[in-house]
Formats: structure tokens, sequence, C-alpha cells
């Protein structure tokens, strides 16, 4: 953590390149904190309309015309973009990415640089709303560590420093818990829907499930027929998704895990 002696001096205007989820919340949530973004590069032109309304910032026609008055850049676009894009930011300004797997080595071309990762599942509907956002800072010397966490308070109220390894091991394990459980959601809902049932009658075992996860360990509230070593009941299961191959797989491995945990 930075030295808390070290005199910090306010981020106040942004640029950000990028217009999708994440460029969306951060400058929403900035504007509704009192930070300014100013400026706005993105290549994807057709997403700018739902990018700027209420927020105004000036979009810029090439990345090169950077106000270097800007207190700080940020990258919300693609991981595989994100280095070439930190080299064509011709001005000094500092710069920070927003992913959760990138090293911040690869902004390296400049004295101030970091990560800005909100740890989070962002959508466009978001950007209005007050909901928690883990915000994981690294930055390329504590000065400027500093001058991150400021500028996350305006936003966060859940803000530490990662380094580039623990925000990708961070970053997988938010992809098991939340894109994975997203997909295992999907595949319940395909089968309800194929099944002619309702899936509106499996959220309140959602939200009980999210409920409990969030005061004890995950492994602690496990329950069901693989837990109870009920080998009847999975192979009933299997045999009813015999049609279903993805979703007999997902079953049959996910249930060999448990039962391997159970035996323990």
């Amino acid at each position: 953590m930075f030295d808390k002696r070290i005199e910090v001096q306010e981020i106040k205007r942004i640029g950000i390149i990028g217009s999708g989820n994440v460029a969306t919340n951060l400058t929403v949530k900035f504007k509704n904190s009192g930070i300014e973004v100013a400026q706005v590069f993105t290549r994807n032109r057709k997403s700018l309309n739902t990018f700027i309304t209420g927020c105004q910032p000036s979009v810029i026609a090439d990345i090169k015309l950077f106000d270097s008055s800007l207190d700080l850049i940020i990258i919300a676009t693609p991981d595989d973009s994100i280095e070439q894009i930190a080299k064509e930011i011709l001005t000094k300004i500092p710069v920070v990415h927003t992913s959760g797997s990138v090293a911040i080595a690869n902004l390296k071309n400049r004295s101030n640089y970091g990560s800005f990762y909100p740890l989070q599942t962002l959508t466009t509907d978001h950007a209005g709303k007050s909901i928690p956002i883990p915000i994981l800072i690294e930055a390329s010397n504590p000065t400027f560590e500093a001058k991150l966490i400021k500028l996350a308070e305006t936003i966060s109220t859940m803000v530490s420093v990662h380094s580039s390894e623990n925000r990708k091991k961070l970053h997988l394990a938010a992809v098991v818990v939340n894109n994975f459980t997203n997909h295992l959601y999907s595949e319940a809902e395909q089968y309800c829907i194929e099944s002619g049932i309702s899936f509106n009658l499996l959220k309140p075992l959602l939200k009980e499930t999210a409920r409990k996860v969030q005061t004890q360990s995950a492994g602690s509230i496990q329950t069901g027929p693989a837990k109870r070593k009920d080998m009847n009941i999975i192979e009933g299961h299997l045999n009813m998704l015999s049609e279903n191959k993805d979703l007999r797989d997902l079953y049959q491995l996910i249930s060999a895990q448990i039962l391997k945990k159970s035996i323990k």
C-alpha cells in the first residue's frame, strides 16, 4: 500500500479509449462523482450513442489528439489490443488499462502507468445503478498508485492494490464464478425450454444460493445428489440427458468433482 504521507494531486480530467461496457460504466460513475471524462476515442463508432448519452465527452477522431492537459487516459478495450494501443498514445499522459489478465508491463513506454481493474460483470444497463464494484489497482510507482487509489475511491468503497500476477489469478476465479456459472444457468434454461417447464421456478433457488455464499464458505453449503453420494439419482439424471450430450457431459464432470471432494 502507498505511503499515506505522499501528497496526492487528484485526477480530475480523464480520457477513455473504448466505448463498450466497461468504458460506459466508468464514464457514468466518474461523471456522477464529479470526475470529468473530457475525451473519448473509439474505433467502434456504432456504440457511441449509448456511450455518450448524458455524459457528452468530446469524441476525437485520432488517438494522437488527446489533450495533453488530461490527468489520465484509461484503455478500456479488449485485452489483445491494449499493448498496441498504448504504443499509439504519443502524449506522456499517465495510462492505465482495465484488464484483469494483462500485466502493466505492457504499458511501460511511459513513466506513470498501471491497472484500474473493475472486478465486476458490467453491462450498459448497469451504468446508472449503484452496484458494488471492487477496483483493483496496480501502478508503476507509489506516487501514481496513491493517485489511482484516490480516484478509485470516488466510485468504489472496495479499493485494493494487487500485483499483475494476483490480478490474473482473481480474473481466472472471476471467470469460474461468473462466466462459467452463467453458462450453467443458460444450459439449464435451455433444458427447461425444451422440456416445456418454467425456468422462473428456479430463480428463487438461484437467489438463495447466492445469498448463502455471501456469509458462508461455498464448500460448506454444497448440497445435492453428488454431495450425498446418491448414485441412483445421478444415473437417473444422466439417462434423462441421453439426448443432450453437452449438458450430460457437464453434469457428469461436475458430479464427479463433487463426489471426489465429498469422499475426503
